[in-house]
């Protein structure tokens, strides 16, 4: 995701970018799949056509991939759906097979949830109701969405719970807050792109609590 935050409207650089990143740990299907994520997510800051948004960022994957077969089925499917639920049993009957942890059923959920999404959270919703992977996609979900509504369109009613706390399992990664988190996100296109603010160790790797003396 961080990587179509890092280049809007650039889905070339984003999907380059989620390449390098994947290969390390994913083959194939798995690369391909980070690749169309960080691609829609960087056309979403600058294009409002659901369908326009996924046809682009298909065409930074291989063509001649099944990823981008079954992935351009699915959109056909959504396309031509009356609502989610219809898109959801068209695209669960054909690849049911392909379930939890299983990609090609969950993106084919996420194309659905990006196009008939009322705005975040009930994306979000949409998103954990048409099962699988409802974790991981839940969250792609929320930040696809986030950035093609924009900024103040996720009700305070999903944020209050964390009270601006942030715990993760991340080896050496100890930052504690939100919204320091997501403020440094935010800086990503400048960093990428301009170099002009320069990201210090200390704040990859510490957040303000930490005891330099113990």
């Amino acid at each position: 995701d961080a990587y179509g935050y890092a280049c809007p409207g650039q889905p070339a650089l984003a999907a380059e970018l989620a390449w390098r990143d994947a290969s390390f740990t994913h083959r194939r299907t798995g690369i391909y799949a980070t690749m169309f994520i960080a691609a829609a997510i960087a056309v979403a800051h600058v294009l409002r056509d659901p369908i326009e948004i996924i046809n682009t960022a298909l065409q930074f994957v291989p063509k001649r991939s099944r990823f981008y077969e079954i992935t351009n089925d699915c959109l056909e499917m959504v396309a031509n759906a009356d609502d989610w639920l219809e898109a959801y049993q068209s695209i669960n009957h054909k690849y049911a097979n392909y379930c939890h942890c299983e990609v090609y059923q969950e993106i084919g959920t996420l194309i659905n949830t990006l196009r008939f999404a009322d705005n975040v959270g009930d994306g979000i919703c949409k998103q954990v109701m048409q099962g699988n992977d409802t974790d991981s996609f839940g969250a792609t979900a929320g930040s696809l969405l986030g950035v093609y509504f924009g900024p103040d369109h996720l009700e305070s009613r999903w944020l209050k719970p964390f009270q601006d706390r942030i715990h993760t399992g991340l080896s050496n990664f100890h930052e504690q807050s939100l919204s320091c988190l997501t403020e440094r996100m935010g800086r990503l296109p400048e960093l990428l792109q301009t170099g002009r603010y320069q990201v210090q160790p200390s704040e990859l790797y510490v957040n303000k609590n930490t005891d330099f003396n113990t």
